[in-house]
């Protein structure tokens, strides 16, 4: 349900999901878009006024998420364009070759393929590459936050890796850890941001004052971290 609700002379668009939680949370996602998790018998006015409560707070979160919303135009998979892979920029190069891979090579991000005039079999093989190189690197890195889940006392969560719209991670109801597939074109120590955030939401399920100081326990530096990561292109 999207609701809409004014704050000043701003109007505040929101998408209205309702659970058996007995919270309610606000975010702001990458996208701009406004995010509310309500329990099912909250009052929709009470709902309005807590989102004008924290409006100023949600226009500067979206006025941050457009400053950092990336300039580069669509990639088209033609040689010569920049893709991004742990945080690096590499120029594209398509070579002829008889079978298909893709590789890094001396700061490049070669496509050795039979079809080098196909940009759409070329856009196919850098993806499948990216897939492949994120379930390696994300599962590496979540194997890294074993001490935190120790330290936590959590038990070790389910991993997903997939496509993701709108998020970087994800910690569902049944325990699971989601990660976007995407995380793979960050940095490893934004990567490790987002897999520390989302292991402090299985003790803290809400963005709490408690949640931010068990985040700051585990990583000092979130704050620029998630910087950075706002930098990056989901």
């Amino acid at each position: 349900m999207v609701r809409i609700t004014n704050y000043g002379s701003a109007a505040i668009e929101y998408g209205l999901e309702r659970s058996s939680r007995r919270t309610l949370s606000i975010s702001v996602l990458p996208d701009c878009t406004v995010r509310v998790l309500a329990p099912i018998e909250a009052n929709p006015d009470e709902i309005d006024a807590r989102v004008r409560r924290r409006g100023r707070w949600i226009l500067r979160q979206q006025r941050r998420f457009a400053e950092f919303r990336p300039r580069t135009p669509p990639r088209r998979y033609v040689g010569g364009e920049t893709h991004r892979y742990l945080g690096r920029q590499y120029r594209l190069q398509i070579v002829r070759a008889t079978r298909d891979r893709v590789v890094l090579r001396a700061g490049r991000l070669v496509v050795e393929t039979t079809s080098p005039c196909d940009s759409g079999w070329t856009r196919t093989l850098v993806r499948r590459w990216l897939r492949a190189r994120a379930n390696a690197i994300l599962r590496e890195r979540f194997d890294a936050t074993a001490s935190v889940m120790t330290n936590l006392a959590v038990q070790r969560p389910t991993l997903r890796i997939m496509a993701m719209k709108k998020r970087w991670g994800s910690h569902t109801k049944s325990g699971s850890i989601l990660l976007n597939e995407l995380l793979v074109t960050a940095r490893r120590e934004c990567i490790d941001y987002v897999i520390v955030h989302e292991l402090c939401h299985v003790v803290e399920p809400n963005h709490s004052s408690q949640f931010f100081r068990l985040l700051r326990r585990f990583m000092p530096d979130w704050e620029r971290r998630k910087e950075l990561l706002e930098r990056s292109t989901i």
